[in-house]
């Protein structure tokens, strides 16, 4: 399921382009100049990813009683 609300077929469009995007040779290397990884996947596969790290994230925050100035 994608949390987004946004109708699916939108959805898997934006993630088909965004794929061909990140394979392109000049965004692996404008990536990799900044240290990151193209890395391209199904878009469940990323909103598992981003619930993760807010799990992991947030528990951080509320352990360490982090606020925002």
């Amino acid at each position: 399921m994608l949390p987004t609300g946004a109708p699916r077929d939108i959805v898997l469009r934006l993630n088909r382009e965004t794929g061909i995007i990140l394979a392109a040779a000049v965004m692996k290397q404008k990536l990799a100049e900044q240290g990151a990884d193209a890395v391209g996947g199904p878009p469940e596969a990323f909103a598992e990813h981003v619930l993760r790290e807010r799990e992991k994230w947030g528990r951080l925050v509320r352990e360490r009683n982090i606020v925002v100035n």
